[in-house]
């Protein structure tokens, strides 16, 4: 009786998602990302973006902090068409927020 039960436990381990997802990172060039045609059609030249301490002009008007958590289907893409995907539709995310609000840049991505 005890085997079966650990069995079935065994069995349910071993076919969970989990166990399949993969841990490894991977790095990517931004700027291929975002000189993509697609980048260009989607983010357009309204709203500038600016990465970590890249300078940038003066701030007029704060709108606070937001952050963007976006994710993929990786299902028949690669890796690095997984992670641009993504990238861009955080980047789009940001890119609405700052309309949405007036704004004219994203600073500190």
């Amino acid at each position: 009786m005890m085997g079966r039960y650990l069995k079935l436990v065994v069995a349910m381990l071993l076919l969970s998602p989990d166990v399949f997802a993969r841990d490894s990172i991977n790095d990517y060039d931004l700027k291929e990302a975002l000189e993509s045609e697609v980048a260009k059609d989607k983010l357009g030249e309204q709203i500038k973006f600016y990465f970590g301490e890249q300078t940038h002009g003066k701030i007029v008007r704060e709108f606070g902090e937001f952050r963007s958590n976006k994710k993929t289907n990786a299902f028949n893409k690669s890796d690095q068409h997984a992670c641009e995907w993504a990238f861009l539709s955080a980047m789009i995310s940001l890119k609405n927020r700052a309309v949405k609000l007036g704004g004219n840049a994203v600073v500190n991505i």
